[in-house]
């Protein structure tokens, strides 16, 4: 090998170890932004965001404390909320829509149903079961619950059905009606069972409101 081709190996190693090195100084200079902002008593917008983006944490610990800083900070940490459920990773998708559902029920729910479709199975059964167990029963909650009657993991299909029971009106029977007829036997079969009740407490009000 002669030395120009030696000089230029060494010198794009060398470019590279800076580059790496530059991405990981840059990293852990946003981490302490960002660890600093989750102490501030009252953050700017850029912090608000900065401690959202601690929601791609491992640490359960930390986890809770972000969680209880941006409930506490309220509408003011609806924007970053949004951007971490479009850009985030799946873990921090599924945190910031259950945090904006406990914000503003309405934001949340627009979150959840943009999620509907997402890549990652962990981030659309967690919406699944959120929707399950939130109170209110919303009717648009029902609505978002349907689509997920064409999800292509029958899993999740079959975990949409019985949440659909705990709901009532046309989302939730005509979505159960088509899923009683789905492919998969579990999914069906909780369908079947889903759309009982929630017929049973269809004629319930019907008779209360007579």
């Amino acid at each position: 090998m002669d030395e120009n081709k030696k000089k230029l190996i060494v010198g794009g190693i060398a470019v590279a170890l800076v580059l790496v090195g530059g991405f990981w100084v840059s990293a852990w200079w946003s981490h302490g932004s960002a660890l600093d902002a989750l102490e501030a008593d009252n953050p700017t917008d850029e912090q608000i965001e900065q401690i959202a983006s601690l929601l791609n944490e491992d640490s359960g610990d930390l986890m809770l404390k972000v969680g209880q800083r941006l409930r506490e900070l309220g509408p003011r940490s609806i924007t970053a909320l949004k951007k971490q459920c479009r850009e985030g990773e799946p873990q921090s998708q599924e945190l910031a829509t259950k945090l904006l559902l406990n914000i503003d029920e309405e934001a949340g729910l627009e979150a959840m149903e943009s999620l509907v479709q997402a890549p990652d199975l962990t981030v659309r059964k967690s919406i699944v079961v959120t929707l399950w167990h939130h109170e209110p029963k919303n009717p648009r909650a029902a609505e978002i619950l349907s689509k997920f009657a064409d999800d292509p993991d029958p899993d999740i299909r079959a975990s949409a059905a019985e949440a659909l029971g705990s709901y009532s009106g046309d989302a939730a029977t005509q979505a159960l009606e088509r899923m009683t007829r789905d492919g998969d036997a579990t999914t069906a079969r909780h369908a079947a069972r889903q759309l009982e009740a929630v017929r049973k407490k269809s004629q319930d009000r019907k008779r209360t409101n007579r």
